[in-house]
């Protein structure tokens, strides 16, 4: 469906709804209200290292998967994560093209 997808905007909210045949561990969540679009991966719960892997790796998979679907660069403008942060963030710059913040709640 992803790849069929005429427009970015289209590829990314058909990633947000088909989702949740994925996982039912959180939910992708599409803002296109301002001037940016914001993807958040919303996910209740402990913030202990399952679920911190859990969370970096739905962000990291979702910017891979539209990046390569749409054969295209996809960068992000901002990366947060609820969770504090590692020892290294260079390769979490080095993938996202930003540095993530750690230990927030996302730009609302």
């Amino acid at each position: 469906a992803v790849l069929t997808a005429p427009t970015m905007r289209e590829a990314v909210e058909r990633v947000v709804r088909y989702n949740k045949l994925f996982t039912d561990a959180g939910a992708l969540e599409l803002d296109t209200s301002g001037e940016l679009a914001w993807l958040y991966w919303n996910r209740e719960g402990p913030l202990g290292l399952g679920f911190r892997l859990v969370d970096e790796s739905v962000v990291a998979s979702s910017t891979s998967h539209l990046r390569h679907s749409l054969g295209q660069a996809v960068n992000a403008r901002a990366v947060s994560f609820r969770h504090a942060a590692p020892a290294d963030v260079s390769p979490f710059r080095a993938f996202f093209g930003v540095a993530p913040v750690f230990g927030s709640a996302p730009p609302r």
